[in-house]
């Protein structure tokens, strides 16, 4: 049973951003990451929020934003997105995704998820 959902924004003309972001950082020999990615994103809604924060696998960046960290072999993918508390079950809303390439997030892709979220709010 689920105890909370992932959904993955669109903009307003139906382009997913989470994709679109992710495969343009992908060679083609590593869009095997997506599927795999599709997989365990199922499997960490099966874990309790708190359970993924105490691990480490959910990290609260900044007011309402928050990174998501999925490890798949030696390819570790980031999401950044926000969470709807008022929806049953809770469902986080994917904003960006990216392949890690340094410790820090990249100052450019907290700009890009915050303004994201303003335009997702506007809806």
């Amino acid at each position: 049973m689920e105890k909370w959902t992932i959904e993955l924004c669109e903009s307003i003309n139906g382009t997913c951003y989470a994709e679109k972001d992710l495969l343009g950082e992908l060679a083609i020999k590593d869009r095997l990451v997506l599927e795999r990615l599709t997989k365990t994103r199922i499997k960490f809604t099966s874990y309790d929020i708190e359970h993924l924060k105490k691990t480490g696998k959910l990290e609260k960046i900044e007011d309402a934003l928050y990174k998501l960290k999925f490890a798949l072999g030696n390819t570790h993918i980031r999401y950044l997105g926000f969470f709807d508390w008022a929806a049953s079950p809770p469902i986080f809303y994917v904003l960006l995704a990216f392949r890690k390439k340094s410790l820090k997030i990249p100052p450019q892709y907290i700009a890009i998820a915050k303004e994201r979220y303003k335009d997702y709010r506007k809806k």
